[in-house]
C-alpha cells in the first residue's frame, strides 16, 4: 500500500494516495502493536503524508512573468539598437 501510496503520489492522484494511505495505516494497526514507538512515528508519518495539498491552486502570474519578460527583454533591444547604430 505504502508504494502505491507513493506512486498516486507522484502521479498527482490524490485521492487515490489518500486510500493507499489508510490503507497502510489500518494495516499498521492491525499487524503491529500500538504502543511500539516506531509503529506511532510510522503512523505519524501517513497522517502527515495524507494531509500535504499535492495539487494546491496555484496563483495566475501570467500577467507578472509578461511584464518581468518584456522588462528584461528591453536592455537586450538597446544594446542591440546601440551596437548596429555604428558610426
Amino acid at each position: 500500500r505504502r508504494e502505491a501510496a507513493r506512486l498516486a503520489l507522484g502521479l498527482g492522484e490524490a485521492g487515490r494516495a489518500r486510500t493507499n494511505l489508510a490503507a497502510a495505516r489500518e494495516a499498521l494497526s492491525q499487524h503491529f502493536r500500538d504502543d511500539d514507538p516506531l509503529t506511532r512515528e510510522l503512523d505519524a508519518e501517513l497522517a502527515a503524508l495524507a494531509e500535504i495539498d499535492i495539487r494546491p491552486e496555484l496563483p495566475d502570474g501570467t500577467a507578472e512573468a509578461l511584464r518581468l519578460l518584456q522588462a528584461a527583454a528591453r536592455p537586450a533591444e538597446a544594446a542591440t539598437t546601440a551596437a548596429g547604430a555604428g558610426p
